[in-house]
């Protein structure tokens, strides 16, 4: 079955996150105080882990360790960005 389903995004330097093959992540919002990330999955298929960084504004990042750009996500004075990291 397809559905959109909703996962906690834990804000460290790396996060692994645990969704159906091939899901197509649609975003990064804060919900009830914490971040979280919607994805299109097919549950029918099975679990893999998908690689994501956050990096806060004004701290360092290097291109390699960028990604592809998810969202970014305010809670309060801190703002974080969230790339998966796709190699």
């Amino acid at each position: 079955m397809t559905t959109i389903h909703k996962y906690d995004l834990p804000i460290a330097d790396e996060v692994f996150v645990d969704m159906p093959e091939g899901a197509s992540v649609l975003c990064v919002q804060m919900q009830d105080g914490l971040p979280r990330l919607w994805a299109v999955v097919e549950t029918t298929l099975p679990m893999k882990p998908r690689h994501f960084r956050v990096f806060g504004t004004g701290n360092p990042i290097t291109k390699f360790l960028m990604g592809r750009y998810i969202g970014t996500v305010q809670d309060g004075l801190w703002v974080w960005h969230v790339y998966e990291v796709t190699a």
